[in-house]
């Protein structure tokens, strides 16, 4: 019954008069709200306050969202034609995320450009508060990918197997967003979101016990990158683009994320030894 349900779902949850609703902005917002739920809880181990957590919420937030569709329409402004912006018009266009199309990778760059402002106003480390947010955004891509199955989109290849046919494998798509006619093909959005669910329950398991601030954050890059690259050779939107930015993060990420673990590691002694000699000589007076 759920499964026939999940195979015939209307990408519209309802409608308020003209207003559409859609599964996907529902999705996206409930997604949000549990990530805020977490994010209180984890903030409070580190000593900032529900309020605090609150105001970092409404600058990641916000500037995530509107960085993840400035950067989505310059990639595609052949598609846009908005930049140079010319016109008030030009850029209200390029903030327009109601008509849908954005980027994870401008919602990174915004979200941390949020999250250091909040640093810089609350005198907190960055590392601290990226660090954070590691697990909460990949819980959050993980539940998001949903989303995309409501709209039919984010899938891979043509599945001609029939014992391959129905989730896990494959997902059925219409005649009006397939691009070889309607079929069953691979549910890269269910490869991701189960991918990205393990990694947020990994992270938030590394968190836990992580001493140097900062370094969850190349562990994400390399993470996240590592799949998407290997879905976009799957998917039938893969871009070109994204792959060689892949392929670029994750080696560089990986030898950055190495030595600043190990450099971390390496003044968290100095400064542990540091204090010992200040007690022995406090001591000794």
């Amino acid at each position: 019954m759920l499964y026939d349900v999940l195979m015939n779902i209307n990408p519209v949850a309802f409608r308020i008069g003209n207003l559409e609703v859609r599964w996907y902005g529902l999705i996206i917002t409930c997604a949000m709200v549990l990530g805020l739920i977490i994010l209180i809880f984890m903030a409070k181990k580190k000593g900032i306050s529900s309020d605090d957590t609150l105001e970092l919420f409404l600058w990641v937030i916000p500037l995530g969202i509107v960085f993840a569709r400035i950067i989505y329409v310059f990639a595609n402004n052949k598609e846009y034609g908005y930049f140079p912006i010319e016109s008030w018009d030009d850029f209200v266009n390029c903030i327009a995320i109601w008509d849908g199309g954005i980027t994870i990778y401008g919602g990174m760059v915004g979200g941390v450009l949020g999250a250091f402002i909040f640093c810089k106003r609350k005198k907190i480390k960055l590392g601290t508060i990226l660090d954070m947010l590691v697990p909460i955004v990949l819980l959050c891509q993980a539940i998001g990918r949903w989303g995309n199955f409501c709209n039919q989109e984010a899938y891979g290849q043509l599945v001609t197997n029939e014992k391959l046919f129905g989730l896990p494998f494959s997902v059925y798509i219409d005649a009006a967003h397939a691009v070889n006619g309607a079929g069953w093909y691979q549910a890269t959005f269910l490869y991701e979101s189960v991918y990205n669910f393990i990694g947020a329950i990994l992270t938030y398991c590394l968190w836990r016990k992580n001493k140097v601030n900062g370094a969850l954050v190349f562990f994400y890059g390399v993470w996240y990158c590592v799949i998407r690259l290997i879905l976009d050779f799957l998917r039938v939107d893969g871009l070109l683009s994204t792959k060689i930015a892949c392929v670029i993060v994750i080696p560089t990420f990986t030898a950055l994320g190495i030595w600043y673990y190990l450099h971390g590691l390496k003044k968290l002694d100095h400064d542990k030894a540091a204090l010992e000699v200040e007690e022995m000589l406090a001591s000794d007076d």
